[in-house]
């Protein structure tokens, strides 16, 4: 597996990533005939995707499924790497099998957005942007009762921000980091490093939290501060994740794995403090991609067909069904998973 897409982080592998988003070919697949292929204008750009609509009869929930940092498609799949967790299109096959229909798409730094925004272009308020355009478009669309928006990883706090202006019906916030980017890097980073790169890159980070672009790059950071993506790393930096959560006014359900060695079950402790009405699934076996998998087991990662820990999908099916019935009292947990009450 290149070096540059081993999970080292939540949203540093995302920025890795960036790197090979334009670059590269994607991970090879068939399609699958019950996507239909769909496109949105979004700021400077036009995104491509995958609607799956549910089978059944009359208006089905819809759930928009946002990826994490860096060059994902639709499917999960970092582009370029040729391999894959597969962990979006696995959660758009079981939730149609549940009568769910979802939306997935390819992030705007990648070929098939029309044009592809530049690494050096891109910021984060543009990604908030995307799924703003989606969710309105199939709120207003009569074949889906309500849109839900699913947020993995950065994604989360994409949606987070989203949610607040869209006619989102709620917020399912999936392994969401409750530092900082900055921090997370401070966090994940610098242990991983020699003394003397901690001070450079502490020294990069302080710049770049100043909104202050760096000239001086050592070639050991280079792939984590590239010129190329330091305006958007200083647009993600002035987000706190915990500010933005306690914004959010639809029903919130809070999701993280136990396995997950990237975000922590204290980062959804935290987001749930701040989304005091929010609701909370620790899931015990889940990691990162959402597999059933023991912590720092890594191959998950690179596996197409391994099926996505259950009890998420019966979180995810549950809670729309609250929510479609008007929220009558709290959420009920489903089996496997803890809540903050437990």
């Amino acid at each position: 597996m290149n070096r540059l897409m081993r999970p080292l982080g939540v949203l540093i592998a995302g920025v890795l990533a960036c790197a090979l988003a334009q670059s590269a070919d994607a991970v090879t697949q068939a399609p699958d005939e019950r996507d239909t292929p769909v496109t949105q204008p979004s700021t400077g750009t036009t995104l491509s995707g995958s609607l799956r609509v549910a089978a059944g009869t009359g208006p089905t929930p819809l759930m928009v499924i946002v990826p994490g940092s860096g060059g994902w498609d639709r499917d999960g799949n970092p582009w370029g790497a040729k391999v894959g967790s597969n962990h979006q299109r696995l959660l758009a096959d079981a939730l149609a099998d549940a009568g769910i229909s979802s939306l997935r798409y390819d992030k705007r730094v990648l070929p098939t957005a029309s044009p592809p925004t530049k690494n050096s272009d891109i910021r984060f308020e543009m990604q908030v942007d995307d799924v703003v355009a989606w969710v309105n478009r199939f709120a207003a669309d009569p074949r889906f009762s309500r849109v839900v928006v699913v947020g993995h990883s950065e994604g989360a706090l994409i949606g987070a921000q989203a949610v607040q202006r869209s006619k989102a019906a709620a917020l399912v916030a999936v392994a969401g980091a409750a530092d900082r980017l900055s921090d997370v890097l401070r966090r994940q980073v610098h242990p991983k490093l020699p003394p003397a790169l901690v001070a450079e890159s502490e020294r990069i980070l302080k710049t770049l939290e100043s909104g202050k672009t760096v000239d001086d790059v050592p070639a050991e950071l280079m792939s984590l501060y590239s010129p190329t993506v330091q305006r958007f790393l200083i647009s993600s930096f002035a987000i706190d994740p915990r500010v933005e959560f306690a914004k959010v006014k639809v029903p919130t359900l809070i999701v993280q794995g136990a396995t997950d060695v990237q975000v922590l079950v204290k980062d959804a402790t935290a987001l749930a403090q701040a989304r005091k009405e929010a609701s909370i699934c620790i899931i015990a076996g889940m990691n990162h991609v959402l597999k059933d998998a023991p912590a720092g087991d890594l191959s998950s990662y690179t596996n197409l067909t391994q099926p996505l820990d259950t009890t998420l999908v019966k979180a995810l099916v549950s809670f729309d069904a609250w929510v479609g019935q008007g929220k009558p009292g709290a959420w009920t947990p489903v089996d496997g998973c803890q809540s903050k009450t437990d």
